[in-house]
């Protein structure tokens, strides 16, 4: 009996020990200085300026994220909202721009110790993304676009690498 309460124990203090929660991305509240290459080594390259600003939503609930940016002379604005959905055992992250009409719905599932989150879009944007914060004073968040060519062999194009310096 005492060596049953022992496994039990073991295995309900290793699930609350890697429960998650919105707390597991308190690294991301405070206000930032963005800075974002979309495109890059390309006629399109781009680069995007801005400050975010992210706190706790919703009664802690969920981590809202406010941009203000500059891109191609143009003015934008994005929100991110983001929470811990705990039955599907990952972080959803939901995007609104000010100047793209779809919303962009992403699955994101955090990786403690190596300091990196891995998302995938389930909705809007279809990229697949992965944001460093070995570095909690400096994100580095890649993203691309997943494509098959005419010949349905996978093709990788990246699209952005944006850096947020905490202010």
């Amino acid at each position: 009996m005492a060596r049953s309460f022992i496994i039990v124990y073991t295995l309900v203090v290793s699930m609350v020990v890697n429960a998650q929660s919105i707390r597991d991305l308190d690294f991301l509240v405070g206000k930032w200085d963005v800075s974002e290459i979309v495109a890059a080594g390309t006629e399109n390259e781009y680069v995007e300026t801005g400050t975010r600003e992210c706190s706790y939503y919703m009664d802690g609930s969920w981590i809202k994220c406010e941009t203000k940016g500059k891109r191609k002379g143009r003015n934008r604005s994005y929100v991110f909202l983001i929470n811990y959905h705990p039955e599907r055992e990952y972080f959803q992250f939901l995007s609104l721009s000010s100047d793209y009409p779809d919303c962009g719905i992403s699955a994101w599932v955090i990786d403690k110790n190596a300091k990196i989150i891995r998302g995938r879009s389930t909705s809007g944007y279809e990229s697949i993304h992965s944001i460093n914060f070995t570095d909690e004073n400096k994100i580095i968040w890649q993203g691309l676009y997943p494509r098959a060519n005419d010949d349905s062999k996978l093709i990788l194009k990246p699209l952005w690498t944006e850096t947020a310096t905490r202010k």
